[in-house]
């Protein structure tokens, strides 16, 4: 530090903030200084979190990032000594608008930290006004030179430029400027947010909302069509400052930096799109807006004639939730399928954040939004329901959702996701609609909720993903020479198909009627020849589809499982486990129907023109007939489908449900007996099994239904051929042969066409497979694979175990309302360092340590470790450098030693025993029959809790981690026990962070800060001894929760902070 002082006198007398300072003002801001060094490549600020003070470049060379649209892209380099940084956050709290890289070998800034200098300002106003006028003279700099970019110019030009730059203050939701004002000027806004309003005769569209550093204006300021009038308004959404650049300025700025010219003109031809989209959407909903002015003047029946040409929705898609949780997410996929955007549920799920159960309507619009709706709710009777444009969401029968479609005469089409489609009168929907119980609603009696969803250009320009069917065909991709070999086979097959007819035609024509027996050798020989080849090219393709079947089984089941793993933790917690094992089973499904003998029959399929082809050589009337028939089979297919469809998605549903129930009771078995509740458990399997039967049985009926009229169907097509054939033979336009080879030629197409009708019921259950698993493939993994070095995640190498939590915000959705747990969580703690969390519980001490371990991720702020942000981080790296155990000890079936070096595959039997005897388990261990060898069940079956918990803590310390986390880890163990453990801490938490989260104060009050966690923000924190001592909580202005908690387990005295 003694080294900068010289350069620090020099600051404070040349930079303009402070050479109008008095002297006795710069000794004072001299002490404030600190000396901040940094290594290359290291990251002084991150875009978007917070400015701590002012960083002035003293030696080394920066880089200037910004991320643009989801891309990092360099700005440029400073490397003059004189560069400043921050200086805004001397004044009030800010953000850097870009990330700071060094890149020297050494980087050196003289800091000015802004909290020290907000209390400082309080004190002295005069500092305040020559702060605030300096610092807005070089944030208007700042944002001129960005505007001019990397153009030339000289001093005198940029001064008479920013010389008249104007400034304006307009407050929430006042107009800027208003449409067709005649204003020629350039805004710039410095802070808040701006709506761009364009208003159509009587409808009002927002066109754009623009934030902080953008440009408005520019469509009056030079589209000569515009006249230098604004073709928008411009509101205010907050409270705004923005700068005014008058229109000679604006013409030196664009002459100067064509470039920038060239950007506007490209933001007003996308302005202009959105208009002409804008407009195309408001013709189609023109409809909409008569009725509504016309709906209290003239009766619905007048108003139809007025309105013949409009065309009602006659269907609707129909999406089926999955489980409860999803009906929401249901509604909102069936329309947008209806408006044209073919995303599934998951998909769905995944834009909207709607996977929690019990959605609110505010989650709905909040999804609907993201998607590219103008989406709001309304409370409504019935009467005014009728007036309002359709499709839309209703609340319906309890918690619960559905699509209302249509309106015809008494009677109401909606789709419920949890049956589908349902036609019901007017009485029994106003009963579901006005007394469903919505979350977070309070609505009047008679009066129902309706969710209305219009599309924007933003849902039009939306670009859809690619289809799900596309996951499952790539895994196809890499076989395709074995799938071709195999298509070649059926060929062939096919082709020697063909000859038998033409073999028996000959037989029964030639051989039998003239009796030449050496014909008939040559006959039988080629049919025993035609018969070894088939038989032969069927085996090398039963082969080569087995090899390849297995090969890509085995593919996508790894992928899949891989792909679940890869999942963040939130997903597991939002699905029940029957759930996610039954999309295993489904991905055997999907291979099975996309392998298997698909290809085969499709083949056969397009043989049929050959064959028909054969069969018109034979006889035209008798081909003619067996068409005449297929439209029966074609029929028979669109009438069954959709209900064995319906009837499958009931068996998926009913038999996840059953699983869950069967592995939750399996889990909780000790409970379940303990309460004498086997009958409870048993029954609520059985219910749900039943249902899975039923449903089953219902299946097998539709499937006899459907196979005994395609057998009807079969025997009347024979029947009418024998019938015209014979009369055919009788009459001596045919012969027997012929006869005898067409018939044969009527089984070779009945076949494939029998196929068909299978392998169409088939993908219609297939189809559903997809949906389900492409529900969970759709989801993103908690860290997505990096797509070039520049996006590779920075592995944590040499952890050293300082964490760092800055303004951190966290919260969750649970029934349908925002729990925010961390609230501006600000905490340091230091490397090597003791730290205790408590508190109440579900105030946030173990969401804490869940974001350390990237379980969570942050709303906003940071959580560092070694001071980089863990959302940079590779995870697996940064999970090894962490040893946690949790009050829920897990462990594998296998042995000790696997289970304590769990995912080491070749343990080192030493860090094992030197683990387990930190842990204070050694001594039991080697009493065990086999030692680290003695094999354990299931979640550690055969030992006690307290012995699985002590094998946990020392799988925790296996690995050597920088960083510990117990989160209740002791709650199991004796006192005894705990007592072993708590000697050993010492030597445990040798050079490392730990952080230990307890109820028990006994098992914390040695450590180095304790931290009382109040409603997410730590609101007291030292040591044990600090927390109990009055005059250290009245200096700090501490409440005593601490104290209070300590009270009832130490029996210290009443707390009083008045004495």
């Amino acid at each position: 530090m003694d080294n900068y002082q010289d350069k620090i006198e020099s600051l404070l007398s040349t930079h303009v903030m402070f050479n109008t300072l008095s002297n006795e003002d710069r000794i004072v801001l001299k002490k404030l200084f600190e000396v901040k060094t940094y290594e290359p490549s290291n990251i002084v600020a991150e875009q978007l979190t917070p400015i701590e003070g002012m960083y002035y470049l003293c030696e080394g060379k920066v880089r200037i990032k910004e991320t643009i649209e989801g891309r990092r892209q360099r700005i440029g380099d400073y490397d003059e000594e004189g560069g400043a940084f921050g200086e805004l956050s001397l004044l009030q709290e800010s953000v850097w608008e870009y990330q700071l890289e060094t890149l020297e070998s050494k980087v050196v800034f003289l800091f000015l930290p802004s909290i020290k200098v907000r209390n400082l300002l309080k004190k002295n106003s005069d500092m305040e006004k020559i702060f605030k006028k300096y610092i807005g003279k070089i944030l208007f700099s700042q944002r001129l030179r960005s505007m001019l970019g990397s153009s030339k110019y000289t001093t005198n030009e940029f001064n008479e430029i920013l010389n008249n730059f104007g400034i304006k203050k307009i407050t929430k939701d006042k107009p800027l400027f208003n449409q067709n004002d005649s204003d020629p000027r350039l805004y710039l806004i410095e802070t808040g947010t701006v709506d761009l309003i364009k208003e159509f005769e009587k409808e009002t569209i927002t066109l754009d909302r623009c934030v902080q550093g953008e440009i408005i204006g520019e469509w009056a300021a030079i589209d000569p069509t515009a006249k230098g009038c604004h073709p928008y308004s411009a509101v205010a959404v907050t409270n705004i400052t923005v700068l005014v650049i008058y229109a000679p300025e604006v013409q030196k700025i664009l002459s100067i930096n064509p470039t920038l010219h060239n950007r506007f003109i490209e933001r007003i031809n996308s302005l202009k799109n959105i208009v002409k989209t804008e407009l195309d959407s408001l013709k189609r909903t023109v409809a909409r807006d008569l009725r509504l002015e016309l709906s209290e003047g003239i009766t619905e029946d007048e108003f139809r004639i007025l309105e013949k040409d409009k065309k009602e929705i006659e269907k609707i898609p129909v999406v089926r939730q999955n489980d409860e949780s999803e009906c929401g997410a249901a509604c909102l996929t069936m329309i947008t399928k209806y408006y044209g955007k073919n995303l599934n549920l998951g998909q769905i799920k995944e834009l909207t954040n709607l996977s929690n159960a019990n959605a609110s309507p505010i989650n709905i619009i909040t999804g609907a939004e993201n998607l590219g709706y103008q989406a709001k709710a309304h409370a409504l009777k019935y009467k005014n329901l009728r007036e309002i444009k359709l499709p839309g969401i209703i609340g319906w029968e309890g918690s619960h959702y559905a699509v209302l479609y249509k309106f015809g005469g008494n009677k109401v089409h909606i789709v419920d996701p949890e049956v589908g489609q349902k036609t019901i009168n007017r009485d029994d929907f106003i009963k579901g609609w006005t007394e469903a119980e919505i979350p977070g609603l309070k609505i009047h009696e008679e009066q129902g909720l309706f969710i209305a969803l219009n599309p924007t250009a933003k849902f039009t320009n939306f670009q859809t993903p690619k289809k799900p069917i596309t996951n499952f065909i790539n895994y196809l991709l890499p076989f395709k020479a074995f799938f071709f070999e195999a298509m070649i086979a059926a060929m062939i097959i096919n082709l020697l198909g063909i000859a038998s007819p033409l073999f028996v035609q000959t037989i029964v024509d030639n051989v039998v009627v003239h009796k030449d027996y050496s014909l008939l050798n040559i006959m039988l020989g080629g049919m025993v020849l035609v018969s070894v080849l088939t038989t032969l090219t069927r085996v090398v393709q039963t082969l080569l589809l087995s090899h390849t079947i297995a090969r890509v089984d085995m593919l996508m089941m790894s992928e899949f499982y891989r792909h679940v793993l890869s999942l963040p933790i939130s997903f597991f917690l939002t699905r029940n486990k029957g759930e996610i094992l039954a999309r295993f089973g489904e991905n055997q499904k999907i291979r099975s129907l996309i392998t298997g003998s698909t290809l085969t029959i499709i083949l056969n399929t397009l043989m049929l023109i050959v064959y028909f082809l054969m069969m018109f050589g034979y006889s035209w009337k008798l081909t003619l007939i067996v068409i005449a028939f297929i439209p029966g089979y074609i029929l028979l297919i669109l009438y069954y489908t959709p209900k064995i469809k319906e009837i499958s998605q009931k068996i998926f549903l009913t038999n996840s449900q059953s699983q869950s129930y069967l592995i939750e009771s399996l889990n909780g078995i000790e409970t379940i007996k303990a309460t004498a509740n086997e009958y409870m458990a048993r029954a609520r399997w059985e219910n749900t099994f039943v249902e899975n039967v039923n449903n089953s049985f219902q299946q097998s009926k539709l499937s006899l239904m459907s196979n005994s009229l395609h057998g009807l169907l079969t025997l009347g097509t024979n029947v009418v051929i024998l019938w015209v054939g014979a009369k055919q033979v009788m009459s001596g336009t045919m012969s027997i042969g012929e006869l005898m080879g067409f018939n044969m030629f009527v089984g070779l197409v009945m076949s494939p066409i029998q196929q068909m009708i299978q392998l169409w019921n088939q993908m219609q259950e297939i189809r559903i497979s997809i949906e389900r698993v492409s529900d969970v493939l759709n989801v993103k993994p908690e860290q997505e694979p990096f797509s070039s070095p520049d996006r590779m995640p920075a592995v944590l190498s040499d952890c050293k175990g300082k964490i760092e939590f800055v303004k951190v915000n966290f919260s969750y959705m649970t029934g349908g309302k925002e729990n925010l747990v961390m609230k501006d969580f600000d905490l340091i703690i230091e490397q090597g360092q003791r730290v205790a969390f408590v508190g109440a519980s579900g105030c946030g001490k173990s969401t804490c340590a869940k974001m350390i371990l990237g379980f969570n991720v942050a709303k906003s702020g940071e959580c560092k470790i070694d001071g980089k942000n863990i959302i940079h981080l590779d995870l697996k790296s940064l999970r090894k450098n962490i040893g946690i155990v949790l009050q829920d000890s897990f462990l594998i079936s296998g042995t000790v030693a696997e289970n304590i070096a769990l995912g080491d595959p070749e343990p080192d039997l030493q860090a094992v025993k030197r683990a387990a005897r930190l842990a204070g388990v050694d001594g039991e261990i080697l009493r065990w029959p086999l030692g680290y060898q003695t094999p354990i069940g299931e979640k550690g079956m055969g030992i006690s809790g307290g012995q699985r918990q002590r094998v946990c803590i020392a799988r925790a310390l296996y690995w050597d981690p920088k960083i510990l986390i117990f989160d209740e880890a002791t709650s199991s163990l004796d006192n005894e026990s705990e007592k072993l453990i708590q000697s050993n801490m010492k030597e445990i938490l040798k050079n490392r962070t730990s952080i230990t989260i307890a109820h028990r104060l006994s098992t914390i009050i040695d450590s180095d800060m304790i931290c009382f966690i109040h409603e997410g923000k730590v609101v007291e924190k030292g040591t044990h001894k600090d927390l109990i001592d009055t005059n250290y909580l009245k200096k700090n202005g501490y409440t005593g929760k601490y104290y209070m908690l300590a009270e009832k387990q130490f029996n210290l005295k009443p707390l009083n902070l008045n004495e």
